[in-house]
C-alpha cells in the first residue's frame, strides 16, 4: 500500500476556504455532469448528520456513485468490467478537525482500497509533522508530498487557473509565485493536510502501476488543480455566508444569483474539472472522474 501524506497551503483563512471550496465543488460538479451527456458522472445516495463520540466530533456523512468507466486509461478498462468502474464514495465530514472520504467497490472487494483522511489548519503553512496522528509504523512508511499551487511541477497552468496572474478585485489578493514565498511570508495561510492510502492487490492486475498512477494522475494533479480553481473563483465566492452556498450542489443557477447579488459580477460559466474527493459536506463529490482519463489528457503530466 502506498501511503502519501499531501499538503497544501492555501491564502485564506479556514472559513473562507470553508465558503469557496463548497462553492468550487457546486459548480464544478454540474459543469461534468452537464458534459457527461446526461449520465451523471456523481450521483448523491445520501445526506446526514452523523456524530463520533471517540473522536468528538460531529458532521455531515454522505455517500455516492462515481461512474469512471469513460474517465479511465485504456491499460485500466482492459482489467476493469463496467461494474467495477462504479465505486461508492463514503465520506464522513467535520470540517476542519477531521475529514474522511473512502472509496469501494462492491466486485473488487478487499482487493481495492482508497482512502484520503483530511485535516485543515489555520494560520499554518504545512509545518505539523504529524497533523493526523499516524501511528509509528504507518509514519515509517509515510511519503510527504508538498504542493505549491502556484508551481507547474506536478500539473500545467490553464489560462482558467492561472494563479501566478489572477488578481481578485473583490479580496485584493493576487499573483503566487511558483518560489513559494506566499507560503512563507504572505497572510493570511491556512494548509489542508490529506493522508491518501491506496492499495490495489486484485489478482492478474499491474497493483503497483495503478497505484503509482493514481497518486500522480488521480490525486497530487486534482489536489493542486481544484485549489487553483477555488483561488480563482474567489471574486464569486467571497464574502458569501455559509448558509448561501452549503448544500447547493447541483444547483450552479442559485449559485450564480447569489454571487451575482452579492458582487453584482456575473459568474463564468467556462468548462470546470472535476475533483477528486474534497472532503467537507460536499467536498468529496465530485471527484475521480476528470483524471481518471487517457494520456491525451493536457492536465496528466
Amino acid at each position: 500500500m502506498l501511503i502519501k501524506e499531501y499538503r497544501i497551503p492555501f491564502p485564506a483563512t479556514l472559513e473562507e476556504y470553508r465558503i469557496g471550496m463548497l462553492y468550487m465543488v457546486a459548480r464544478a460538479t454540474e459543469e461534468e455532469n452537464r458534459r457527461s451527456n446526461g449520465q451523471p458522472t456523481v450521483q448523491l445516495v445520501t445526506r446526514r448528520s452523523f456524530e463520533d463520540k471517540k473522536r468528538g466530533i460531529k458532521g455531515i456523512y454522505t455517500e455516492k456513485y462515481v461512474h469512471t468507466r469513460n474517465f479511465l486509461p485504456s491499460f485500466m478498462k482492459v482489467f476493469l468490467a463496467e461494474q467495477k468502474c462504479i465505486l461508492v464514495e463514503k465520506a464522513w465530514n467535520a470540517f476542519p478537525d477531521y475529514c474522511l472520504t473512502t472509496y469501494e467497490n462492491h466486485l473488487l472487494g478487499r482487493s481495492f482500497h482508497l482512502s484520503v483522511e483530511s485535516r485543515y489548519i489555520g494560520n499554518d503553512r504545512g509545518c505539523v509533522e504529524n497533523a493526523l496522528k499516524l501511528s509509528e509504523e504507518e509514519l515509517a512508511h509515510r511519503e510527504v508530498v508538498d504542493l505549491n499551487i502556484a508551481s507547474e511541477e506536478h500539473l500545467k497552468m490553464t489560462a482558467e487557473t492561472n494563479v501566478a496572474k489572477f488578481e481578485s478585485r473583490v479580496s485584493k489578493r493576487s499573483r503566487l509565485d511558483a518560489q513559494g514565498e506566499w507560503i512563507a511570508q504572505g497572510s493570511p495561510v491556512m494548509c489542508c493536510y490529506k493522508v491518501v492510502r491506496f492499495d490495489v492487490s486484485a489478482k492478474g492486475m499491474p497493483a503497483r502501476r495503478i497505484e503509482q498512477w493514481g497518486h500522480r494522475n488521480a490525486m497530487q494533479a486534482a489536489f493542486v488543480h481544484y485549489n487553483r480553481q477555488v483561488l480563482c473563483w474567489m471574486d464569486q465566492w467571497y464574502g458569501l455566508d455559509i448558509s448561501a452556498v452549503d448544500g447547493l450542489c447541483g444547483k450552479r443557477g442559485e449559485l450564480g444569483a447569489i454571487s451575482e447579488r452579492k458582487h453584482g459580477l456575473r459568474p463564468r460559466i467556462e468548462a470546470a474539472a472535476t475533483v477528486l474527493a474534497t472532503e467537507l459536506a460536499a467536498e468529496s463529490t465530485a471527484g475521480l472522474a476528470f483524471f481518471f482519463a487517457d494520456q491525451t489528457n493536457p492536465f496528466i503530466t
